[in-house]
């Protein structure tokens, strides 16, 4: 009985410490929405989902500017100043960062006019240069796949 009792234990106390370690491993606390804005903030661009009648399009618009405020603008070329669409981040749900000092996020967020509600995970380099995520209309993409349809990449401009 006593050896059953030690043995219940231990592996009590094992179990603990492999969650423990498991949820510590490529996560760190938790950020403010003010401050995954701040990361977000700025001008995205890929000149490759060019909008330009001829061109391969993605259905994604060339330029996104996101403000430290969570709203955001859709411009279909890189030198346009009107809009093509605008929206806001509504949430953020989670956020880490891996080993290598990329920055990790679950999103929601709102395009205008819409009441939708859409799912993002996405990533930030940890040079604050590269920008990629994946949507989703129903949950959150279990992982960012260039192969996902709704996959995005841009750059710092």
């Amino acid at each position: 009985m006593k050896t059953r009792t030690i043995v219940s234990i231990l592996i009590l106390i094992l179990t603990v410490l492999i969650v423990a370690g498991s949820c510590a491993i490529g996560k760190k606390a938790q950020m403010s929405e003010e401050d995954l804005y701040e990361k977000l903030n700025g001008t995205w661009v890929n000149e490759n989902y060019n909008t330009i009648a001829g061109a391969i399009s993605t259905g994604w618009p060339v330029k996104w500017v996101v403000k430290s405020d969570g709203t955001y603008n859709w411009f279909g070329e890189s030198s346009d100043t009107d809009r093509i669409g605008y929206g806001e981040y509504k949430a953020i749900v989670d956020t880490w960062t891996d080993p290598e000092g990329n920055f990790f996020y679950k999103a929601t967020f709102k395009v205008h006019l819409t009441t939708s509600v859409l799912y993002q995970l996405g990533m930030i380099s940890g040079s604050g240069t590269e920008w990629e995520f994946v949507m989703s209309g129903i949950n959150f993409p279990p992982e960012i796949d260039p192969k996902h349809g709704l996959y995005a990449f841009y750059y710092r401009q």
